[in-house]
């Protein structure tokens, strides 16, 4: 049976994997990107992560098929590079990741956004299996002033959380004070998911989507989180466009997107064979 080395790289860590063409993640690790504060351009970050990951699991990379890359940002998957960012993500735009990678490793790479590649995973293996008309949507690291993903963003939960209170300095600090009932936090998560449901009604009056599914490593929080939102969009959009409208975690939670840069990789690289 083959197998794909999966590469997830987001905002705060990159994620890796070995998966099957089964879509099972058969072994995974995790390092963070911004460990330094960007200074470490993250691509060199994610290329020493990738061969220690390889090292560590004992895999020989002529056992790879190809390698699957998920990366945030804008991505120009034809050639395999960051061509832009929503806000500040120094040493990031421009970063050559197909060319990197196909260099250290000898193997075939395609690059593709994280979000997509969420879905995909979903579609292949996950939630999605059976929909034909799906949106998906991370919540991660943080956008420019004025766009959606600036107030939506994980990162926008802890930025106003940190005005509050210096101790809730990520997603597990501040969702650990909501379930022990903190007022200031459940608060927050009320204006946070407010922002979210909104985005999310827009845009299911444009593409009247079955099913929308929410990734990220906060996507695991169904009662404070996900239920509110979903509740939120359903009251939020036009009738019609309610019925039936299943908004859901992402199933693969954290997988997701290394499962979906494989997949892509299969469609993309193994279907011209």
């Amino acid at each position: 049976m083959k197998q794909y080395f999966g590469i997830d790289i987001g905002g705060t860590a990159v994620k890796l994997g070995i998966v099957d063409e089964t879509g099972k993640v058969l072994c995974k690790g995790e390092q963070s990107v911004n460990f330094d504060g960007y200074q470490t351009p993250v691509l060199d970050t994610v290329r020493k992560a990738a061969k220690e990951f390889l090292t560590a699991q004992a895999i020989p990379v002529e056992n790879l098929s190809g390698i699957g890359v998920s990366a945030t940002g804008q991505i120009d998957s034809r050639k395999g590079i960051v061509a832009g960012t929503c806000g500040n993500f120094p040493n990031y735009i421009g970063s050559p990741i197909k060319a990197a990678l196909e260099q250290d490793f000898g193997l075939p790479v395609t690059v593709a956004n994280d979000a997509n590649c969420m879905t995909l995973g979903e579609v292949w293996v996950g939630g999605a299996q059976g929909y034909t008309d799906v949106i998906g949507v991370t919540l991660g690291t943080c956008g420019a002033t004025g766009c959606w993903e600036r107030y939506a963003a994980t990162t926008a939960l802890v930025r106003a959380a940190q005005e509050k209170n210096p101790a809730w300095t990520d997603g597990r600090a501040i969702f650990a004070a909501a379930e022990a009932g903190n007022p200031e936090v459940l608060a927050l998560l009320d204006a946070w998911t407010d922002e979210i449901a909104q985005g999310l009604a827009g845009m299911v009056h444009i593409f009247n989507p079955q099913l929308i599914l929410i990734g990220g490593g906060v996507s695991a929080q169904q009662k404070l989180l996900i239920a509110p939102i979903a509740a939120k969009v359903k009251a939020s959009v036009m009738p019609a466009f309610a019925q039936g409208l299943e908004v859901r975690a992402a199933q693969l939670h954290n997988d997701a997107g290394m499962v979906g840069a494989v997949y892509y990789f299969r469609q993309t690289m193994e279907e011209k064979e």
